[in-house]
């Protein structure tokens, strides 16, 4: 799934009872794709743990929310990576 599409699945779930892992790989484009699972669990054909998000029940959790983490994992990815 794109990032859009992960945010709104993640949006679907109740992140304040429950952390979930974030994972991408490479498509045949060299975009990132990605998916989502529980916490300390990995996604089949997924090698690329980007971040965890959810479990706090104090805690808001938005569309910029997410997103700011994601792109967040995805920058210190990057970094790595080069």
């Amino acid at each position: 799934m794109n990032k859009e599409q992960l945010i709104k699945t993640l949006l679907k779930n109740d992140l304040n009872q429950f952390r979930f892992s974030v994972w991408a790989t490479f498509n045949d484009n060299r975009e990132l794709e990605y998916a989502l699972c529980l916490k300390g669990e990995k996604p089949y054909g997924y090698d690329i743990p980007l971040c965890s998000i959810g479990g706090n029940p104090d805690s808001e959790y938005s569309y910029e929310y997410i997103e700011y983490w994601i792109d967040y994992a995805i920058d210190e990815f990057y970094a790595r990576r080069f």
